[in-house]
């Protein structure tokens, strides 16, 4: 069992860890921001949080310092969205899932995001590439929102046979 457990809410990143025997709070990070989710990498102990900022779009940042100090990095991005295509825009609004590659993939993520896009980035979240073959899948256009204006990847299951499958 961990000592440490990390949480995204609404109001910020919490982390509680337990020490002698009981449960301490830590000081929050990102307070009063919208934090959609939290990945601890055990590959390499980079620690990420996505935001969800509103008018200020969605950030990604990354810790290696355990929290201490974060960058940011860019989020994924949409291609340019054709003249007359259908569906929902080709804009961001929330990444809701993220997840690691595994141990032989050092520096691949995944992101799952609303509208129904799935992203993969080989250098630890420094760059994007939208997995065109969902994407362009004729039925996404009939996929609906899960509670949100637009259907939405809210999870990503990576085999646990084989990290390289998704």
């Amino acid at each position: 069992m961990s000592d440490r457990v990390r949480v995204a809410t609404r109001k910020g990143l919490f982390t509680i860890t337990r020490r002698g025997g009981h449960w301490e709070l830590g000081a929050p990070e990102f307070l009063g921001d919208p934090v959609t989710n939290v990945l601890d990498d055990s590959r390499d102990g980079a620690l990420y949080a996505t935001l969800n900022l509103g008018h200020f779009g969605v950030k990604l940042k990354r810790s290696r310092d355990d929290g201490k100090s974060w960058e940011e990095l860019a989020a994924p991005t949409y291609p340019p969205q054709p003249e007359g295509a259908q569906g929902a825009p080709w804009k961001l609004v929330l990444i809701w899932a993220l997840e690691t590659g595994g141990k032989n993939e050092p520096g691949v993520l995944w992101a799952g995001t609303i509208p129904g896009g799935l992203f993969r980035s080989r250098d630890h979240g420094q760059s994007w590439q939208l997995i065109e073959s969902l994407w362009n899948h004729p039925d996404r256009l009939k996929w609906v929102g899960g509670g949100y204006d637009h259907a939405g990847i809210h999870s990503i299951l990576v085999d646990p046979r084989d990290r390289a499958r998704v």
